[in-house]
């Protein structure tokens, strides 16, 4: 039977934080450590316009040059953490 699996596999430094430098760093990433990117199919991310950005963040540069049935999601986690914040702003 097939599983699905989720791994955080190790922090990267990263001297430039634009979306062609990170872009690359991911897929170095994965090329080093045998990793086909044909096996990806979820970016997640903290929802910065580097990372989720409709013409150049990360995910769309994924997309275009590597993988094109990538699905990009902003983290569930972080989004909750977000409207929390807002939350707490409004006035009762």
């Amino acid at each position: 039977s097939k599983s699905v699996q989720s791994h955080f596999l190790t922090l990267l430094r990263v001297k430039k934080a634009d979306a062609e430098t990170l872009k690359t760093l991911i897929v170095d990433f994965l090329d080093k450590n045998k990793i086909d990117l044909g096996k990806i199919v979820c970016f997640t991310s903290d929802g910065a316009s580097v990372m989720l950005g409709v013409r150049n963040g990360v995910a769309q540069r994924l997309w275009r040059e590597h993988i094109p049935y990538l699905i990009d999601i902003h983290c569930v986690a972080h989004r909750e953490a977000l409207a929390v914040k807002d939350l707490l702003k409004v006035k009762a």
